[in-house]
């Protein structure tokens, strides 16, 4: 996720004129998806596109699980293909729990972890490798063209980390001075407004806090980004780079 580590893959799709790229973790359970401009393409947004894709593929399912870190994109896109969308914390043994109570169609996690239904609930890298390149050829528009709308109503920041010593106090302080967005502790402190929100938490194993931040547009998310990250500092946390 880190963009230092997108540079080859994106020279390589320059280089190749490719229609999209798509590299993988070591493990191969996770894939991240690049568009034909070369550009990496978060993974809520390969979210959205795949769970509207197969809700439509099966009209007869209707939930898809996500976890609160980014959710708008996904957000409107189940709700126009008539899906249920869930939303939960994060975590691989979590999300394969819960899909199974609840025998969900999709679900996919910020992380570019996606779980499916048909292939034991579990996650992989490849599906959606596959249901990508199957989904681009029944639409004659670049890869880039198919994301400019969520892109454009639904812009978000790569996730930022930053080293604290007490997360839980700078959860507090983070709390207290946005408190008069809409909050919830589903997994960290999630607080929207009308025009953006943001998903604060710690890391399950290091000593880091994760930021998240999506609105309606650039300009909003770039402000915000701007002073989210501003206060973080001023509490001690230092940005990871």
């Amino acid at each position: 996720l880190l963009a230092t580590r997108q540079i080859e893959t994106s020279k390589v799709i320059k280089e190749k004129k490719a229609d999209l790229g798509v590299s993988f973790d070591g493990d191969g359970d996770r894939c991240f998806f690049f568009d034909n401009q070369s550009e990496f393409v978060p993974a809520c947004y390969i979210t959205a596109l795949l769970a509207e894709y197969l809700l439509k593929k099966n009209p007869e399912s209707k939930k898809v699980i996500l976890d609160s870190r980014l959710i708008w994109a996904t957000q409107e896109k189940v709700e126009q293909a008539g899906g249920k969308l869930i939303v939960m914390k994060a975590g691989h043994s979590f999300f394969k729990d819960r899909m199974r109570k609840e025998d969900a169609l999709f679900a996919g996690e910020t992380s570019g972890h996606f779980f499916f239904r048909d292939y034991y609930y579990a996650d992989s890298g490849l599906l959606p490798f596959l249901l990508m390149l199957e989904l681009l050829s029944q639409d004659q528009r670049p890869f880039s063209q198919i994301l400019a709308p969520l892109r454009q109503r639904h812009p978000v920041i790569l996730e930022t980390n930053f080293s604290i010593n007490d997360t839980e106090k700078l959860l507090k302080i983070v709390e207290g001075e946005y408190g008069d967005g809409e909050i919830d502790h589903l997994d960290g402190i999630n607080a929207a407004f009308k025009d953006w929100r943001f998903n604060l938490r710690g890391s399950h194993n290091e000593p880091l806090v994760r930021l998240n931040v999506e609105a309606i547009d650039k300009d909003v998310l770039e402000k915000k980004k701007a002073e989210l990250i501003s206060f973080i500092q001023k509490q001690g946390g230092k940005l990871e780079t």
